[in-house]
């Protein structure tokens, strides 16, 4: 299985800067009528974070359905660039929020 790795011209990034991108993003959002806008108006970080956790979520998936667990490495993994570190802090609240939901019911 591949390792998911941002776009090179991504990892200069702070994580600071990642999130005042996707804040913007956002926001420019909540101030449309109608949010579905074609892919090529997307701010390329929020594409490659959305990119991201995607892979994130497909790896995480098949390791699970390989082995029926949660792999200890998923929890234990530390992202290198600042673009990593937000894309993977939100797959990672994602996981978290769904495993709470399945305690729930």
């Amino acid at each position: 299985m591949k390792t998911v790795v941002p776009a090179p011209q991504f990892v200069h990034l702070t994580e600071e800067e990642v999130m005042d991108r996707l804040d913007t993003w956002e926001a420019s959002l909540d101030e449309q009528e109608e949010p579905d806008l074609p892919e090529s108006t997307i701010d390329p970080v929020v594409a490659e974070v959305e990119r991201l956790i995607t892979g994130y979520t497909d790896k995480f998936d098949a390791y699970c359905r390989q082995h029926g667990e949660i792999p200890e490495e998923a929890l234990l993994y530390r992202p290198a660039s600042g673009i990593e570190r937000v894309a993977f802090q939100i797959f990672t609240e994602a996981l978290h929020d769904s495993l709470m939901e399945e305690d729930d019911e």
